[in-house]
């Protein structure tokens, strides 16, 4: 695997971990940049990866509190 990949991962990782802070969280952009300058990452890939993290943070919770069809009252 190589270098940027892993680093695209781990800016994922961060992403989605800073976003499912409630209010504590570092804006979004403030980590593209601070790994984008630390790494030499490209800014596309790096920009995709950071907006795919920070809208997969709703999934989850939606995911797990959903009602099954099982439950619904008729």
């Amino acid at each position: 695997m190589s270098a940027t990949l892993l680093h695209l991962l781990m800016v994922f990782a961060v992403v989605f971990t800073v976003n499912s802070l409630p209010a504590f969280g570092l804006p979004n952009a403030l980590l593209v940049v601070f790994f984008g300058l630390n790494w030499n990452l490209e800014p596309v890939p790096l920009v995709v990866t950071a907006a795919v993290a920070s809208g997969a943070i709703s999934w989850p919770p939606r995911k797990c509190s959903r009602r099954p069809d099982s439950w619904a009252f008729t």
